[in-house]
């Protein structure tokens, strides 16, 4: 098993090859995409496909997508139709 150090990229707001290629010299080597679940959902999308793309480009693994939780992404909702 190797050991590896990861980040989540809702501390970075401004996702850029260079910034994760920064983190990566630091030892960092796994992502997780954290994305605004205040943001329209076609947003949130354009917004993962890119950070997804910056993180490959500076040389990190994108490990783990943190899914938006609120009122329009409630996963955890007992009503299957709001799930």
């Amino acid at each position: 098993m190797k050991n590896c150090l990861g980040l989540a990229t809702c501390f970075y707001p401004d996702s850029s090859p260079e910034r994760w290629e920064t983190a990566a010299k630091a030892g960092f080597t796994d992502a997780e995409i954290d994305t605004n679940n205040r943001l329209p959902a076609e947003e949130i999308c354009r917004d993962s496909e890119k950070i997804f793309a910056d993180l490959k480009a500076g040389g990190l693994t994108p490990a783990s997508f943190h899914l938006p939780f609120g009122t329009a992404w409630d996963i955890s909702a007992a009503d299957a139709g709001v799930r």
